[in-house]
Formats: structure tokens, C-alpha cells, sequence
């Protein structure tokens, strides 16, 4: 008995088999790692006007980073003086709190400046990232401040 082929389909599967095996050699095994990114819990800057009415709003502008739905709190204080000898050195003339989402971002938030705020050089922005309803205690990031704020009689 005498075997008939077909060099052509002989030719194609043994292609297929050597491909094929080439293939699964060449698998790669490692373990795929993923990237992730990770976002910063931050206060990445500060800005505000550096003269200030008694009385007055004020804006200030907060750039932010955050991995989940945080709070900000912005407060106007001495800025380590004794201005109102009240015995501290960091009394609050101004506060205003904003929630945001998890991400960056940059917020322009509102502060009232109280009317009866002392005239003085001395006082800051002080910038807190904290969780949701918390307080400066409850921060989790370190605060950030913009110094050499005034209040004064007229801007001029």
C-alpha cells in the first residue's frame, strides 16, 4: 500500500505546529504589575490679598490634592503675635470651611474679616486639609500658611 500526500497541506500544518509552538514558548509568565496613582493628600499653595479691610471678605485661593472627600479650613490669625492681648498667639479673626471631592483642584474661598480685627502687620492665611467635619487636630496633611498679611485703615 503507498500513502498519497499533499506536500502542500503536509508543508501548512507542520508551519501551524512550529508556529503554535513558538508561540507558547515565548509566553510571558511574570506577573503584570499594575501602576496606580496615587494623589497626594496636600495644601499645595496659598494666595490672597496682602491688605485687608476690618470688616471685609476676603478671597483666597487654595490649590489642593486629595485621594478621598476632605475638608478645607481657611483661617485668618495672628500670625504668632499677641496682637488683641488676649494671651495666645494665633487667634482666629476669620474662618470659612469647604468640602471637596477626591482630587486637585484649586478653590476660591471667601473669609470674612471680623470688624473689630486690630489694626497690625501680623497676620496669616492659615490653610488645613482635614477630614470631613474635623478639626485642625484631625488634619491629614500638614497646614500651610501665607504670612505678612495686614489689616489696615484703607488699601491705598
Amino acid at each position: 500500500m503507498k500513502l498519497k500526500f499533499n506536500t502542500e497541506k503536509l508543508f501548512i500544518a507542520i508551519l501551524l505546529l512550529f508556529v503554535s509552538s513558538k508561540a507558547i514558548s515565548q509566553t510571558d509568565t511574570s506577573i503584570i504589575e499594575s501602576e496606580y496613582k496615587v494623589t497626594p493628600e496636600e495644601i499645595i499653595s496659598i494666595t490672597g490679598p496682602v491688605k485687608v479691610l476690618q470688616g471685609e471678605t476676603v478671597t483666597v485661593n487654595v490649590a489642593y490634592s486629595t485621594a478621598t472627600k476632605r475638608d478645607i479650613i481657611v483661617s485668618f490669625q495672628e500670625s504668632g503675635v499677641d496682637i488683641n492681648g488676649d494671651g495666645v498667639s494665633f487667634s482666629v479673626f476669620g474662618k470659612t470651611r469647604k468640602t471637596v471631592i477626591a482630587g486637585q483642584g484649586t478653590l476660591k474661598i471667601d473669609v470674612p474679616i471680623r470688624a473689630n480685627t486690630p489694626i497690625s502687620s501680623d497676620y496669616r492665611y492659615s490653610v488645613v486639609l482635614t477630614t470631613v467635619g474635623g478639626r485642625f487636630k484631625q488634619k491629614v496633611a500638614p497646614a500651610k500658611a501665607m504670612k505678612g498679611v495686614s489689616v489696615v485703615t484703607s488699601k491705598l
